[in-house]
């Protein structure tokens, strides 16, 4: 008997209002959190994907178009048009962003 997949919990942020989302997935492509962030309704413009508490070794970056994240309970994904100021994706600064590999 197959156990069930694990649900972990995580939290999206676009244009300033969070969602929690339920997923049973391991990991996430950019394209599955814009449609999960944007519903029905993906945007015609591009946008980047700031991940914090992410699983594996990088735990915070910019996921970047055809590339995935591990997730992990309380992963949190913050959507913002491209080209937008990096202070809007990352809540702490110093650190800096870099794209996930």
């Amino acid at each position: 008997m197959a156990n069930p997949p694990k649900r972990v919990v995580i939290k999206i942020t676009v244009d300033g209002r969070e969602k929690d989302f339920q997923v049973t997935k391991e990991s996430l492509t950019y394209e599955e959190v814009i449609a999960l962030g944007y519903g029905n309704f993906p945007p015609a413009q591009p946008h980047d994907i700031a991940v914090n508490h992410a699983a594996g070794k990088q735990k915070h970056g910019l996921l970047a178009p055809g590339r995935s994240v591990k997730i992990k309970n309380r992963t949190a994904f913050i959507i913002v048009p491209a080209g937008t100021s990096n202070t809007l994706l990352d809540p702490n600064p110093k650190r800096g962003l870099r794209w996930l590999r």
